[in-house]
């Protein structure tokens, strides 16, 4: 497989791409539905999941680990908090998901809806936290834990919809995946474009993004 990406760079600027794969969604996606989690290393892991498409969970999630310690007691859809640092049209779409999300619908219009929503929950950390499908912890004890989110109905009780992450040690930083092989550029009067293969595929963590280097110039801060 191959990823190509467009981007204007000025002379001495770095550039970052993101770049989704859609193997890696669609794993997600899977009527199992997946949760992942990575560790810097130094005490912070982050957490992201998603639902079977059709096991939305109209009360949000309970987030434990595996000494059975509840670390978060509900993490809903639409939080304020996390609203706050979306653009408007967001944030009123996402207060109107509950309803949707709700209603039992097989249609394509239905599985359309749920792709759109998972490109943005994978590629826009803070949209993720919005939906109320990502977390981060922090200052987490050294040692491998795994940890589980389940799903709750209106009434706060669970469901019975688990999604369990693979084992992660706080101590310990997720390694990064191989570099992509093959890497090529095309320059024309709009711009660079950048082709390369993608690296095997990690199941039990997904890329999600790339960050782009360019000579003496080092890297950008942040994915774009």
């Amino acid at each position: 497989m191959t990823t190509t990406a467009r981007k204007k760079i000025p002379a001495l600027f770095a550039a970052t791409l993101l770049a989704l794969m859609p193997n890696r969604l669609a794993h997600a996606q899977q009527n199992a539905g997946a949760m992942f989690a990575a560790s810097d290393g130094k005490g912070h892991i982050s957490l992201l999941w998603f639902p079977p498409p059709s096991q939305w969970p109209a009360g949000g999630w309970r987030l434990s680990d595996s000494t059975g310690q509840t670390l978060v007691p509900q993490i809903s859809m639409g939080d304020t908090s996390a609203l706050q640092s979306l653009s408007v049209e967001d944030a009123d779409a996402i207060r109107k998901l509950p309803a949707v999300l709700a209603q039992p619908d097989t249609s394509a219009q239905r599985r359309n809806l749920i792709s759109i929503l998972g490109l943005r929950v994978f590629s826009e950390p803070t949209y993720a936290r919005a939906m109320g499908l990502a977390w981060g912890l922090d200052n987490v004890a050294a040692g491998s834990h795994t940890y589980k989110v389940e799903g709750l109905d209106t009434s706060g009780k669970t469901t019975g919809l688990q999604l369990t992450s693979p084992p992660t040690d706080a101590s310990a930083a997720t390694p990064l995946p191989p570099a992509p092989t093959g890497v090529q550029a095309k320059v024309d009067e709009s711009g660079v474009s950048l082709m390369w293969a993608a690296p095997t595929e990690n199941r039990q963590l997904p890329i999600i993004a790339y960050a782009v280097e360019r000579d003496s110039s080092g890297q950008s801060s942040a994915p774009v």
